[in-house]
C-alpha cells in the first residue's frame, strides 16, 4: 500500500493482458472519500513516423479501423518491439505498412 497526499493506493490486478493493451483495476482511496477500483489503461511503446517527400509532402495511408468501421489518412506507426530502439521501430514501421 502506498500513501501520498493525494490518494491511498490499496493495491492492483491485472484484468486484461494483451501484446499491445494492459487493463488494470486500481483500488484507490482519495483523502475524505471512499476506496473504489479504478481503471488504468496502459499501452504497449508506439513509434510513429511523418515521412516528408522533397517536396514537404507528408505521407500518409488511407486505413480501414474495423473496431469504429471507418477510414482514416494515418501516418506509419506501430509497436516498438522488445529492445528494439525507437528510430529503428520506426523505420521498420515504414517499411512494413507502406512497402
Amino acid at each position: 500500500m502506498s500513501v501520498s497526499s493525494e490518494r491511498t493506493v490499496h493495491g492492483s490486478r491485472t484484468i486484461y493482458r494483451s501484446p499491445w493493451v494492459e487493463l488494470d483495476l486500481v483500488g484507490v482511496e482519495p483523502p475524505g472519500h471512499e476506496r473504489y477500483e479504478h481503471q488504468l489503461v496502459k499501452f504497449a511503446p508506439v513509434a510513429a513516423t511523418v515521412v516528408l517527400d522533397d517536396l514537404g509532402r507528408v505521407l500518409m495511408m488511407w486505413r480501414h479501423r474495423f473496431a469504429t468501421d471507418t477510414w482514416n489518412w494515418e501516418i506509419p506507426s506501430g509497436i516498438v518491439e522488445a529492445g528494439e530502439s525507437l528510430e529503428a521501430a520506426a523505420a521498420r514501421e515504414v517499411e512494413e505498412e507502406t512497402g
